[in-house]
């Protein structure tokens, strides 16, 4: 549930060639994230940090497409490294290396109804040492790369959510 006071819009700019860049909508200590990563995508989260310190959550609403791995990474760091929470919705959706976001949240949390989807996870040290980084193992990666096929989306279920150590918390019924 989204408490607190106006939503304030930290726009992102348009880029026509990529189509639709991450958006940031800060609601109170919450900013909410939609559209493609982008190689912009880390500088316009830390310009956008400067401007609201107050932020605690990264709620990742609708991200399906990664545009540039290496900076989904870097911003997936500066999440972790400014000690912020991420958070799923009943309606988010996030996909492929969308899901490597999620996971740089200090504590993750997930509302039933949102979707962690597996696609063609990247085999390369980077995205390996990154998860362990999050995660602690690199149980989650393999994962990954067994599941998420290049043509199509692997859905995780609650249970794969719990056994990976995904959460901080268990799948909450409603928000």
């Amino acid at each position: 549930m989204l408490l607190g006071g106006g939503a304030a819009l930290a726009g992102c700019g348009s880029d026509l060639k990529l189509g639709r860049p991450v958006s940031f909508t800060v609601v109170g200590t919450r900013v909410m994230l939609r559209g493609e990563v982008t190689r912009r995508t880390p500088a316009q989260f830390a310009a956008m940090m400067g401007q609201n310190p107050q932020i605690t959550t990264v709620v990742l609403q609708n991200i399906q497409t990664v545009r540039d791995g290496v900076a989904a990474l870097e911003l997936g760091y500066a999440i972790r490294g400014r000690g912020l929470g991420t958070a799923l919705q009943s309606d988010s959706v996030v996909h492929g290396d969308a899901v490597l976001l999620f996971l740089a949240g200090v504590e993750r949390r997930m509302v039933e109804g949102s979707q962690i989807g597996l696609r063609g996870m990247a085999q390369d040290a980077a995205r390996a040492r990154y998860v362990a980084d999050m995660l602690g193992t690199q149980r989650f990666y393999r994962f990954a790369l067994r599941k998420g096929v290049a043509d199509g989306i692997y859905i995780l279920t609650e249970e794969e959510v719990a056994r990976f150590g995904i959460l901080s918390e268990p799948v909450r019924r409603f928000e």
